[in-house]
């Protein structure tokens, strides 16, 4: 089975999240303060070395100043290429 980390899914939600990081002039180091975590946290997952769990993936959304809203609305688009993306590896 493929790692998580390694997947089109992940990488897009992390992807994602790099340029939400950058297009709000958010630096690693100044991301990392506001998480309460060292600025190797941010640079293992961006690097796709480390895999992010929910509730780090929300706190995270949250630190970016991403409304409830629009989280939600982006992790149901994402849900949905997942249902696409398994329900084409099934039919294999």
């Amino acid at each position: 089975m493929e790692k998580t980390t390694k997947t089109k899914e992940y990488q897009t939600i992390i992807n994602h999240l790099i340029e939400i990081r950058k297009n709000s002039h958010i630096t690693q180091t100044k991301l990392a303060v506001l998480i309460e975590k060292p600025q190797s946290f941010i640079s293992k997952y961006e690097r796709l070395e480390r895999k992010l769990d929910c509730i780090e993936t929300f706190e995270i959304f949250n630190a970016l100043g991403i409304p409830d809203k629009e989280v939600a609305k982006y992790l149901t688009e994402v849900r949905k290429s997942f249902k696409i993306h398994i329900n084409k590896r099934r039919k294999k």
